[in-house]
């Protein structure tokens, strides 16, 4: 009987910590405006996002506060991450919408003013679920079989997720890709294999599935492998970039390579805010990302989503950013033209 009544004080008092704990966060941030800082211009990939979650977040937060977008594009959003990081308000009223490569970026020693381990992550609406591709023509079925046969890679910039995971694998695995440098986005470089200037690139799963559905009905393309830790569902017999690995220390690369699609879409915060605002954010977003309306929303749209909550973000951030010197030394090695 006093074990019961031991457990039903401590069920009154978690439940009594957690009224106190919602009220306390709806108290912080009522009749309050949150600015989401967006690192791209407007009319982009990840403005998009941006836009459509701000369109929703604020009434999933305790207090609902207003948000509003402000874009700050410069340096593929390494602008918006020095800003975030140094100038901004900590007190929760600026969140950002930033690059998914912050962290890769400080491993390869390119500027930015941050720790990416100490933003405050608040989740991720997306992963970027990046695939190989390759025409159909080009003889290529697999990372194997590129070591076998050259094929004509399409690239952005010399520094695009593009070109670095093209150089990589010639590096590591022997392929012999030729790449050619200077495609602005993903859509130009489909364009250049229809038209028979390039072999094969790297496009998002879902982007394919959604801009160029017939180049998959119709057997134009190959999908040869999946950027992510795990398999996408989707793809259940394609490997993962880290898989095709011939190395212990080639997975590692691949595995750092591969953490910008994990990252994928993301929102964060200023190092430093209160623990009360951070709570709010993380519990707005994860309420967000369930409900109906939202949900709705997005499938109006036709848009594929895949959720990660604050917590694992941080921690996928905090592994990129504990790697040590001589690893770090090696990816840049690794992708590097």
């Amino acid at each position: 009987m006093m074990r019961n009544f031991a457990l039903s004080c401590l069920w009154v008092c978690a439940v009594t910590i957690g009224i106190t704990g919602s009220a306390s966060a709806a108290d912080y941030y009522k009749g309050k405006k949150i600015t989401m800082i967006v690192g791209y211009s407007a009319g982009g990939g990840f403005d998009f996002f941006a836009r459509l979650v701000a369109r929703h977040y604020g009434k999933y937060i305790p207090g609902q506060p207003t948000v509003v977008v402000q874009n700050m594009p410069g340096a593929s959003s390494v602008k918006a991450a020095n800003y975030l990081y140094n100038a901004a308000q900590k007190d929760g009223s600026t969140i950002g919408a930033l690059g998914s490569t912050l962290a890769l970026n400080k491993l390869l020693g390119r500027p930015g003013k941050y720790d990416a381990s100490k933003y405050f992550w608040i989740g991720r609406i997306a992963a970027g679920d990046s695939v190989g591709i390759v025409w159909h023509k080009a003889g290529v079925k697999s990372v194997k079989d590129a070591k076998k046969k050259s094929v004509i890679w399409a690239a952005g910039s010399p520094m695009g997720p593009t070109m670095m995971t093209a150089v990589a694998l010639n590096k590591l695995n022997g392929a012999k890709f030729k790449i050619v440098k200077g495609y602005k986005g993903s859509s130009r470089m489909l364009a250049a294999m229809e038209r028979g200037e390039a072999e094969g690139t790297t496009i998002g799963w879902a982007a394919l599935k959604k801009r160029k559905a017939h180049l998959l009905r119709d057997k134009k393309v190959d999908v040869f492998f999946f950027m992510g830790y795990e398999r996408n569902p989707d793809l259940p017999n394609i490997p993962t970039l880290i898989e095709t690995a011939p190395t212990e220390e080639a997975k590692k690369i691949f595995r750092l390579l591969t953490s910008r699609e994990v990252v994928g879409r993301n929102f964060n915060a200023p190092p430093g805010i209160p623990a009360k605002a951070g709570a709010a954010l993380r519990l707005g977003f994860n309420r967000m990302i369930k409900d109906k309306a939202f949900l709705e929303d997005i499938n109006k749209r036709g848009i594929e989503i895949s959720p990660m909550s604050g917590a694992k973000l941080q921690k996928v951030v905090e592994e990129v950013m504990a790697t040590d010197a001589a690893l770090a030394k090696k990816l840049k090695w690794a992708t590097t033209p």
